[in-house]
């Protein structure tokens, strides 16, 4: 599926699974939540053929999402 995505539309999928893989940490939904980060992973592995990095990172307020372009 993710090889048919656009690399908007990759960012985009991993933003809004981030979000939802917090919430579901925050429910105390672990299983869910970590099944989600495991994909999110897959969709950054894929990125990478655009020479883009992405990746969750922590701060003061929450989870922030980081997008590097290597081109």
């Amino acid at each position: 599926m993710a090889r048919l995505m656009t690399k908007e539309e990759l960012i985009s999928y991993y933003e809004d699974n981030a979000i939802t893989a917090f919430l579901w940490h925050e429910q105390t939904n672990h299983d869910q939540a970590k099944d989600i980060e495991h994909l999110n992973n897959w969709v950054a592995h894929d990125l990478r053929r655009f020479a883009i990095e992405i990746g969750t990172v922590d701060t003061p307020n929450g989870q922030s999402v980081k997008i590097i372009d290597h081109k």
